[in-house]
């Protein structure tokens, strides 16, 4: 997961890919590994579930994922890659059917081949789809931004040795430049996804197929989302500008914007249905301060790079969700 900081693109590509309705294996290979390294960001560094991948991989070597080097016999999907995904739900005790929808798990594949350093045959039908999905949404929605978690969206202290007091993080690849919002977009940084970030509704206007929030008018958004009438994920941005497909606009739509706090608030619904979707505690309509949660604390601590820091080690670090300085 360290390469995944260091070489992870900005998440502009991902959601490219998840646009062009891509299968998981066809997003760009440091497209596709941001993900694992996004879900670490959220439940380990923020202090969501401090344990979750030591968890995640107890289970797996219990029950391992399968895989198939015979393409006249491949498995199914439920018993490779969507294992993963269920895992995942299973031990943060959410539902991340929509992470793994955005990340392309959710497409029917037919005696497809990895081809990953080993073969690895499967063929994933609808049904198994289902089968996942229905899995995974016996647990509470997951944060509605998890998605947009990114450390690069504002810059962060430098701690390589040597580096002068004050020098900040460089780019993370050519086209992830931290802090560089045309590279690496608007809203998502990962010290924003706490339950006690302020949250206030934007004003969010549509001209044609043109979005615009104001980002004066609300607080605490790390990301917007595009759904169908029928309450599936179809577009999503990080930017306070974007555009959908004027298809989209024709057939209905609602968005949504996700904020750090884990609340979610209706920007756009000319078809008056996201009432449907969205309510309760999830939603917002106003100006919120939440109280957080006596979280799970651990004294584990993590350089800027996500690797485990000795508790005596000196200079910028992270604990429990927050930088630190010793």
């Amino acid at each position: 997961m360290v390469a995944t900081w260091v070489v992870g693109r900005p998440l502009s590509n991902p959601i490219e890919s998840f646009h062009k309705n891509q299968f998981r294996d066809e997003f760009n290979i440091w497209t596709r590994s941001r993900l694992y390294f996004q879900l670490w960001l959220h439940y380990q560094l923020q202090g969501h579930h401090p344990n979750f991948f030591p968890e995640v991989f107890a289970r797996l070597r219990k029950t391992p994922m399968r895989y198939s080097t015979d393409a006249r016999n491949p498995l199914s999907g439920l018993e490779n890659y969507l294992r993963f995904a269920m895992v995942c739900s299973d031990v943060a005790q959410e539902d991340l059917s929509e992470f793994f929808q955005f990340y392309g798990f959710f497409k029917p594949v037919k005696n497809h081949n990895t081809g990953d350093y080993h073969d690895n045959w499967f063929t994933t039908t609808q049904a198994d789809i289902n089968k996942a999905i229905v899995h995974m949404k016996k647990y509470p929605k997951a944060h509605p931004g998890i998605i947009f978690i990114d450390e690069r969206i504002e810059r962060l202290p430098a701690i390589y040795p040597g580096a002068p007091q004050g020098a900040l993080r460089v780019a993370t690849s050519d086209d992830a430049t931290p802090g560089d919002a045309k590279e690496v977009g608007d809203v998502g940084f990962v010290l924003h996804f706490t339950k006690d970030n302020e949250a206030k509704v934007y004003e969010t206007k549509i001209s044609g197929n043109r979005i615009t929030v104001d980002r004066k008018s609300g607080k605490g958004a790390v990301g917007f989302k595009i759904y169908d009438l029928n309450g599936k994920l179809v577009r999503v941005s990080n930017t306070y500008t974007f555009t959908i497909p004027s298809e989209i606009v024709k057939a209905g739509y609602f968005m949504t914007i996700a904020h750090g706090n884990g609340k979610e608030s209706i920007a756009l619904d000319p078809n008056d249905v996201a009432k449907n979707f969205v309510q309760g505690e999830r939603l917002l309509t106003g100006v919120t301060t939440v109280a957080a949660d006596k979280a799970e604390k651990t004294e584990e601590v993590y350089d800027l790079s996500g690797r485990k820091a000795e508790k005596t080690q000196h200079g910028v670090l992270i604990q429990n969700g927050k930088i630190v300085v010793k």
